[in-house]
């Protein structure tokens, strides 16, 4: 809810809702809250891993969570990843406070401009350990 306030506050800038159960849409609906059009749900089944690669970069808003799949092909994706700080998050995420909300514009802005860096493709470490816990 607090990321879709400051989204509206954001004309210059989109936020897309992944959300395929099509429950956090129906909830803002028969609230009755009105959303700005900068802000977009994708209430059916999709393919996320393209949201993330034609996207500028994830948000990761939550107030719980674990090591978070999406966090990981993001950064895979070389897009910048801003994510709470409700649990530790891997090395390149620009962590926030969920209460400080109105900071993430600026940071945003600073992120989205810097050039990606370069993600490790550990597929061939990751067969070669898997092979050796088989053996």
């Amino acid at each position: 809810k607090a990321l879709v306030k400051q989204f509206e506050k954001m004309h210059t800038k989109g936020l897309i809702i992944s959300e395929p159960s099509g429950e956090y849409q129906a909830w803002y609906q028969e609230s009755g809250v009105h959303l700005s059009e900068n802000i977009l749900f994708i209430s059916e089944n999709h393919d996320f891993i393209n949201v993330i690669v034609e996207s500028s970069g994830l948000i990761r808003a939550t107030t719980t969570d674990g090591d978070s799949l999406s966090v990981r092909e993001a950064l895979f994706k070389g897009k910048p990843v801003f994510a709470t700080n409700c649990v530790d998050r891997p090395e390149g995420c620009t962590v926030f406070d969920l209460e400080q909300m109105s900071n993430l514009e600026k940071l945003l802005d600073n992120k989205t401009e810097e050039k990606p860096r370069e993600q490790k493709d550990a597929i061939n470490e990751l067969n070669e350990l898997y092979h050796s816990l088989m053996c």
